[in-house]
């Protein structure tokens, strides 16, 4: 063999080994379906491995839900999953719309103002109401032990009544909220609803502590927290809302300035990409086969079967 075909042989060798080894491990098409664990207590778990190689993972035990998609092939007696790593380098935060203000904005604004004000009220008299003024009786001489014995008269309850703050009594609580459904809507009070959701598990979920900071064309700026997904803002008469800036204590660097179209009134969508923020459950997960089932190695125990098997 001359140098030049040696050399030629040489570097197409291992090139054709990688391509060898590479295929060796591949989705096996007699493992394709969808999978439920069972044999873990107090434990749901579905998988669903895809002819083209890719895969869906979740499970939920006690107050916990996880998931992971990715790819996933047979190696030898195992098949193995490889979860998809979220990618940073896109938007945390998207303007998913902007929508008008209707009587379930108008609800969840009543029920926030209620919240915020039985909190105060109860910060401010919950003490307040089982306040109990100690009364302390007079160190008194023993009497002589020849001292005639005389009835003792009846002693008042030391224990006086609570003294209550004023604006404190269980009827001073703050009222329910109006059903905002059963209100014409020139009775809304309105304002801008900011709503942050993100999407896990095909479920569409609040998203707290996300900071929503309005800037108005007028140059205002109103900031406010999202509690259980929702943050309000006010509207301001002759003046429109034009950009949105979001940070969250959670996404540490991802803060996100929107530019909106001009809003008076009504509640701006947010979309935030739960994936960047929520890593999946395991990098790699290997499930020995045992038959037609799969037996995670990373539980000790349970498997997953087919439901036809």
């Amino acid at each position: 063999m001359r140098k030049a075909d040696a050399l030629l042989a040489a570097l197409i060798l291992p090139v054709s080994t990688l391509a060898a080894g590479a295929h060796a491990a591949t989705a096996d098409a007699a493992f394709v379906g969808h999978y439920y664990l069972s044999g873990v207590m107090e434990t749901g778990s579905e998988l669903l491995l895809r002819p083209d190689g890719t895969f869906a993972w979740y499970i939920s035990y006690g107050a916990v839900d996880q998931s992971a998609e990715g790819t996933w092939l047979r190696d030898g007696d195992a098949v193995v999953l490889t979860a998809s790593q979220p990618d940073r380098s896109a938007p945390l935060f998207a303007l998913a719309g902007v929508d008008a203000w209707d009587a379930d904005a108008e609800s969840r604004l009543l029920g926030r103002q209620h919240d915020d004000a039985t909190a105060a009220w109860e910060e401010r008299c919950g003490s307040a109401a089982e306040a109990v003024t100690a009364v302390v009786a007079p160190l008194v001489d023993d009497a002589p032990a020849t001292a005639p014995v005389e009835a003792s008269p009846p002693m008042a309850d030391p224990t006086p009544a609570p003294t209550r703050l004023p604006g404190c009594a269980p009827s001073d609580a703050p009222a329910e909220p109006a059903d905002a459904t059963t209100l014409p809507p020139d009775r809304w009070q309105g304002g801008i609803g900011i709503a942050v959701f993100a999407e896990q598990n095909g479920e569409r979920m609040g998203v707290s502590r996300v900071t929503a900071t309005l800037t108005y064309a007028d140059g205002a700026v109103a900031k406010a927290a999202t509690r259980r997904g929702w943050a309000f803002l006010p509207r301001k008469a002759g003046s429109r809302a034009i950009r949105l800036d979001l940070s969250a204590g959670f996404a540490e660097g991802r803060a996100a300035s929107l530019p909106l179209p001009p809003t008076e009134q009504g509640v701006i969508r947010i979309a935030l990409d739960a994936r960047q923020v929520i890593p999946p459950a395991f990098t790699t997960l290997r499930l020995r086969i045992d038959g037609k089932a799969l037996l995670p190695e990373a539980f000790g125990r349970g498997r997953y079967t087919r439901p036809s098997e």
